[in-house]
């Protein structure tokens, strides 16, 4: 076993480890019991399990990050207190742009190296390169230090539909990762991958647009919203209020009629 592998392996343990514990910051668990427990424990040794076998045949997998990733969510729902789209927001805004990065740099890594992205990853006659290890270390690095930074949680939205919007956005960019590296569509120079990085960028731009205007759009109808209702309680308030002055001037103007007929 090289040395490159052994950090790969300490890699992928932990981005499954940080990452989990990144996604259900603040929330406690559901059952505080020794059976939950153990059972969320044996969910994580057997993700565990996966992920170290996984560097075993690949220096990178994106199937392993995909199987990894949803039974997570899986496992951390099932044992968290937490709100499903506050859960899948948190857990992929740390993996997804890990996962980004590692694809692009080991990308530009066989393109140097004149080799296919995916013979790189799977033939291990080919080393560890020095930029794939260096990008290891500051993956974990990055990751101790996020979990360090962020005791409360990653994202601290008040309200739950941007949990949801920025979910479809990471769900879109997904799957333009997963089209971007189908092996028909795999770039074999650096023309086709700077091409490919461009229009895949500029997707994401387009997205993130989209993702803005109607995060805005909505917040504006919901401050319109408030500002009606704002609105609606002081003319009551108002009505109200003229009301019982009519009343009182009523009852003053009888006071005095009445006391004019006693006098």
């Amino acid at each position: 076993m090289s040395f490159g592998h052994v950090i790969q392996m300490i890699t992928n343990l932990t981005i499954l480890f940080g990452g989990a514990i990144l996604a259900v910051r603040p929330c406690p668990l559901r059952w505080n019991n020794i059976p939950a427990k153990v059972m969320l424990t044996l969910g994580m040794a057997f993700l565990a399990f996966l992920t170290v076998g996984n560097t075993f045949y690949f220096k990178f997998s994106v199937i392993e990050f995909q199987i990894t990733s949803s039974f997570s969510i899986f496992l951390l729902f099932t044992f968290f207190k937490i709100d499903f789209w506050r859960l899948t927001a948190q857990f992929f805004i740390y993996r997804l742009p890990v996962l980004l990065i590692s694809e692009y740099l080991i990308l530009l890594i066989s393109l140097f190296i004149k080799c296919s992205f995916y013979t790189y990853i799977q033939d291990f006659h080919i080393p560890w390169h020095w930029l794939h290890l260096a990008l290891c270390f500051f993956i974990i690095l990055l990751t101790f230090s996020l979990i360090h930074t962020f005791k409360t949680g990653l994202l601290q939205f008040k309200e739950q539909k941007f949990y949801i919007y920025l979910s479809l956005l990471i769900f879109m960019i997904s799957i333009l990762d997963s089209l971007f590296f189908n092996p028909d569509l795999n770039p074999t120079t650096l023309r086709q991958a700077v091409q490919y990085l461009i229009f895949f960028l500029f997707v994401i731009i387009v997205f993130l647009l989209i993702l803005i205007y109607s995060i805005k759009y909505f917040r504006l109808e919901s401050e319109k919203k408030s500002y009606q209702t704002n609105f609606d309680l002081l003319k009551k308030q108002y009505a109200s209020i003229q009301n019982y002055y009519i009343e009182s001037n009523r009852k003053l103007h009888n006071m005095k009629h009445h006391y004019q007929l006693i006098i």
